[in-house]
């Protein structure tokens, strides 16, 4: 029988429902609130987004995917390239690598991420873990040349991470130049000498290759972005200005874009090709190393800039 319309039911039964029901709806609404930013797949409810959170390049790993042997160059004789991807990724989420030489796909690999030893399980909220790929020598022997690999997680990416296999024609050696603040560090290749900075805007250190009418250069400086996620990025930057990736600094996530713009230079417009790098210190604050050459100049300075990137360090 309904209690409501019984007799000699307690006059607050009713209220006490009322209560109850209210608390239930109250419940409810928190739990819609949380799950605004939730992703429901097959019936469970998910928090947070997957995501690289750092990539690096390797000769040798452990047993657990982490890398043993940093390095950004490999020799000939090297039966495996390792690229060891640190994310937080659902059980279900699909981590894939993509590997090309030059604008030439040479191979590609996906793996669900809770089938690894190496995840820690994560079916509603992300979990941490390592990820390893690995490009294996064709019997014929590598190609030497620039490579990159690109990590994607769900299809949505790429972070990527340049290497180079043998030894690049015109390879110089290089010395590493230190913030004196100890804010970052990047290696100058052997020949280049500093350039004057304009402090004013967050120039911190430059520097010029060799060349006569405008030679290729860098500069590091502090950016006024509060962020390194390329979507973000891209979100506040028109289209002309290039396409920010996410691009792996070690296992500090940073982005990456590449751009062609004009330059006035005594009257005359210049046309240049740039590519600008991104990493955010734990204070939050975001560097930029922006490389660039003349336009039909940036295939040949392209191996150096990518050197340059690749040594670009935050503490």
């Amino acid at each position: 029988m309904d209690p409501a319309n019984t007799p000699n039911a307690p006059r607050d039964r009713s209220r006490k429902q009322e209560t109850i029901i209210a608390a239930v709806v109250a419940f409810m609404l928190v739990l819609a609130a949380a799950a605004a930013g939730a992703v429901v797949l097959t019936g469970v409810v998910k928090f947070g987004k997957p995501r690289v959170l750092g990539l690096s390049m390797a000769s040798e790993i452990d047993r657990n995917a982490r890398p043993l042997e940093k390095t950004q160059v490999f020799d000939e004789d090297d039966p495996r390239v390792y690229c060891c991807a640190r994310v937080r990724a659902f059980d279900d989420s699909i981590v894939e690598s993509r590997w090309y030489l030059g604008g030439l796909q040479v191979g590609g690999y996906g793996v669900r991420f809770g089938s690894l030893d190496s995840s820690s399980g994560g079916r509603i909220v992300p979990a941490g873990g390592w990820v390893s790929f690995y490009l294996k020598r064709p019997r014929g022997g590598w190609s030497a040349g620039e490579y990159t690999v690109k990590v994607y997680i769900d299809g949505v990416g790429p972070t990527e991470e340049k290497f180079r296999i043998g030894e690049a024609d015109g390879k110089s050696e290089s010395a590493t130049y230190r913030d004196p603040d100890g804010r970052f560090q990047v290696d100058v290749p052997a020949g280049w000498t500093a350039g004057e900075i304009d402090p004013e805007s967050g120039e911190l250190a430059g520097f010029l290759g060799e060349g006569e009418d405008y030679p290729p250069r860098f500069v590091v400086l502090e950016t006024d972005f509060d962020t390194v996620d390329p979507t973000a990025l891209n979100a506040l930057l028109p289209e002309s200005t290039g396409k920010f990736n996410g691009y792996s600094l070690g296992e500090r996530p940073g982005a990456r874009r590449d751009y062609q713009w004009d330059y006035l230079s005594d009257g005359e417009t210049l046309k240049l090709h740039s590519i600008q790098v991104l990493a955010q210190a734990s204070d939050g604050t975001v560097y930029g190393l922006n490389c660039h050459s003349l336009a039909d100049e940036y295939e040949e300075n392209l191996p150096v800039f990518n050197e340059i990137a690749n040594s670009f360090r935050l503490p």
